[in-house]
């Protein structure tokens, strides 16, 4: 195996010592045909290269003529574009999130505000003849209202800050059941108000993660099973720990979701805000943070889930300190 100071260069950033193999054969993994075709009829090329260790590289070659040793020849000039495709891979995501971001902005924050400005009305032009009991439904429709604006604004802010990555990653070391408790408790009044009964199965079960971002994905995922459940209806937590992972899931009864659905829940293009079964407002946001969130603490998520029976979303959280991707 021969090479310049160039090669070995670009091998370095990619963490591949030269030295270490005897021919190009161990290093690349490439169609020597299609190399081959393109080297003859193309002046200049862009080709994704597999490394061996399972790397890839982006490079574009140029093809030059050139006279060698009373040959016509061609000299190739290989120019390394993975940082920019990395980069500009970035940046077509971050585009196409700001546009759904403005998308969410534009037409689901409105929602609230709009529903806050018809209530705020009716109670103002209707204060001295309603009833008690009937000005405080109304009350109550204000004050629900003004809570699904103020999470999805929540949402939105934290969203935007993944965006720019611009979110404040500070893991410790806590117990989750603690903290699940305190989440039911946010979500207790909405349940109780559609009788639904959520049980939770405790646990000395510990994470290692950030806890307002865990926190946000539990409430995300508590106030979904809520809201797609049906009244009088089943909310059931467990956490438990295995030999690395510390596993969270919540599982209902309610409306479920279709295979269609569940292969594009956390694309942020199909991003989709849907009612709940008594016509609650969701905020669209929430199962892309949990994502989000749960990848940025090292963690997973999957969903099992059939129409008419129910949803089961379980996520996986390291027990101790790992190393953060």
């Amino acid at each position: 195996l021969t090479y310049n100071k160039a090669a070995e260069i670009i091998a370095h950033k990619h963490n591949i010592n030269l030295l270490d193999y005897l021919n190009f054969s161990n290093v690349l993994k490439i169609d020597e045909e299609e190399i081959s075709n393109l080297l003859l009829t193309k002046d200049r090329f862009e080709y994704e290269i597999e490394l061996f260790k399972d790397k890839k590289i982006y490079i574009e070659a140029s093809i030059i003529p050139v006279f060698y040793n009373n040959k016509n020849c061609k000299a190739v000039i290989v120019k390394d574009l993975t940082e920019q495709k990395r980069l500009l891979d970035d940046l077509k995501n971050v585009n196409s999130a700001l546009k759904r971001f403005i998308s969410i902005v534009s037409h689901d924050l409105r929602t609230p505000f709009i529903q806050l400005k018809s209530l705020s009305d009716i109670i103002s032009d209707n204060y001295e003849s309603f009833e008690e009991d009937e000005l405080m439904k109304y009350v109550d429709m204000l004050d629900k209202s003004t809570m699904n604006g103020l999470k999805l604004l929540d949402n939105l802010i934290e969203w935007s800050k993944i965006i720019i990555n611009k979110t404040t990653f500070q893991p410790v070391s806590f117990n989750i059941s603690e903290l699940i408790e305190e989440t039911i408790n946010f979500v207790r009044s909405n349940a109780e108000a559609k009788n639904i009964n959520i049980i939770f199965n405790t646990s000395d079960a510990k994470v290692y993660a950030d806890k307002n971002m865990i926190s946000t994905v539990i409430l995300n995922l508590l106030s979904n099973a809520v809201k797609f459940t049906n009244r009088n209806g089943k909310i059931e937590i467990n956490a438990s720990e295995n030999k690395e992972d510390t596993l969270i899931c919540i599982k209902d009864n309610g409306v479920g979701m279709s295979q269609d659905t569940l292969n594009h829940i956390f694309a942020i293009d199909n991003y989709v805000s849907s009612k709940g079964t008594e016509g609650e407002a969701g905020t669209g946001l929430g199962l892309l943070l949990v994502n989000e969130l749960t990848k940025k603490n090292n963690g997973k998520v999957w969903i099992d889930s059939t129409i008419d029976v129910g949803t089961k979303f379980c996520i996986s959280l390291p027990k101790e300190k790992k190393e953060t991707l």
